[in-house]
């Protein structure tokens, strides 16, 4: 870990104060005054002081809880509601949901004072698979498993496909498990909902490489040291691309492009290119360009108001564009009056 992100995950400092403390000289390591940021740090071993006072390394918690219907996932509920944290012990109480399960949802949820993870958990460039059994009123079509394969419209956006397989079906209730690696809100029920089947129970499994196991409704445990490293473990998938298809025989590829690179985009022909034909320069002489527009000074342009021609109304002038001098307005205020001015 490097240091700047040790000082600031220990809650000692910002990354941006942390970055300036180390720099000025106030961070050291092993008794030894460090000034680079990026040094790599064993939280485990290294012993870290800020003006002289040790630094003790932060633990990271992890628990996984069963939510029980009924229970709101925030620290603080409104209106005397039940929260997901008077669940967990009172030493526990400080950790944070990753993630949220509405007030009807049931299953897995996972809690911890890890950032980094938390984010990695959440982030939708990682795309973690959600596992949840659901259980719908009124039959299931194969018409209706295939839209929701290739997604649902939701809040005028279209969802990502969605896996279902069908666990039991019936003519008044169906089981379903359905997995889905985006996190909007209700997002299974509207889905569901969108396609004539109700959700009546709803319960999460998976979250990425986690499972809900045998753990019981409202219980709590702690995570493995082999569950977090495999949640620490997780990369985001590679981006789609089109590829163009690979030479059969070994050895060969095409012209100018190694296997396994993504077409170039058509942008025309480039001078030294085949059929690329360059135009003379001299030719433009020949042709005849559109005359350019006038942004010049506008005349003064005066024109008889409509209602002047009225009987027993004085002459006046509607002027437009009016370049007079104050000399010249002060005349005519004088003369016709400041109505006419």
């Amino acid at each position: 870990m490097k240091l700047q992100l040790f000082l600031s995950h220990n809650g000692v400092l910002s990354r941006r104060k942390a970055l300036e403390s180390i720099v000025a000289g106030a961070v050291e390591v092993n008794g030894r005054k460090v000034t680079e940021p990026s040094m790599e740090i064993d939280p485990g071993r290294d012993k870290v002081a800020f003006k002289g006072t040790p630094i003790a390394s932060k633990r990271f918690e992890y628990i996984m809880l069963n939510k029980p219907s009924g229970y709101v996932t925030t620290c603080e509920g409104q209106f005397d509601q039940r929260t997901v944290i008077q669940l967990l012990p009172r030493e526990f109480r400080h950790l944070r949901p990753v993630g949220r399960l509405d007030k009807d949802t049931e299953g897995l949820l996972l809690f911890t004072n890890d950032g980094w993870l938390a984010n990695r958990l959440m982030h939708p460039s990682f795309d973690v698979d959600k596992t949840y059994f659901v259980r719908v009123r009124w039959h299931v079509t194969p018409e209706k498993i295939a839209r929701l394969a290739e997604g649902i419209i939701v809040g005028g956006e279209k969802t990502a496909p969605a896996e279902v397989k069908i666990i039991r079906d019936g003519e008044k209730e169906t089981e379903l498990e359905v997995t889905i690696h985006e996190g909007k809100k209700r997002q299974v029920r509207i889905m569901l909902s969108s396609v004539g089947n109700p959700v009546l129970q709803l319960k999460r499994l998976r979250q990425g490489p986690l499972q809900l196991g045998n753990l019981r409704s409202a219980d709590w445990r702690r995570l493995s040291a082999e569950e977090v490293e495999a949640l620490k473990n997780m990369r985001p998938p590679a981006p789609e691309m089109e590829v163009e298809d690979r030479p059969a025989w070994p050895g060969s590829r095409p012209e100018g492009r190694r296997p396994g690179m993504p077409k170039r985009p058509d942008r025309g022909r480039r001078p030294g290119q085949a059929g690329h034909t360059r135009r003379d320069p001299l030719a433009w002489a020949d042709e005849k360009k559109a005359p350019r527009p006038s942004f010049g000074r506008q005349p003064q342009r005066t024109e008889r108001h409509p209602l002047d021609a009225r009987p027993g109304k004085a002459p006046a002038f509607k002027k437009y564009f009016s370049n007079k001098s104050a000399a010249s307005n002060q005349a005519l205020r004088r003369k016709n009056g400041p109505k006419h001015a």
